[in-house]
């Protein structure tokens, strides 16, 4: 591995451990706000309010905030992880 590749390497787990870290602590405070049931919204609508997230950023960056990103990044991870969850139920429904 080169050093360009070993600086790459080390710059996605930096970026990883950031969307990680970001999640996390956005849930948690959700969380402790009495904002849980996530689970529940499903996947499009944790796009869709990522993607309204990421419209205020667009049509107002002169008053974009670390907070629009930061729910944009967790709105996004819980989408994924939603959209998996669905992607295996339906495999097991197929299996069977």
């Amino acid at each position: 591995m080169n050093q360009d590749e070993k600086t790459n390497a080390i710059k996605y787990m930096e970026i990883a451990q950031l969307a990680y870290d970001t999640a996390h602590e956005i849930m948690r405070q959700g969380e402790a706000d009495g904002k849980a049931g996530w689970e529940t919204l499903g996947y499009v609508e944790c796009l869709r309010r990522a993607r309204a997230h990421i419209a205020n950023a667009l049509l107002s960056p002169q008053r974009f905030t670390s907070e629009e990103i930061r729910q944009t990044v967790c709105y996004v991870a819980m989408a994924y992880y939603l959209w998996l969850q669905e992607q295996e139920d339906e495999q097991q429904e197929n299996a069977e």
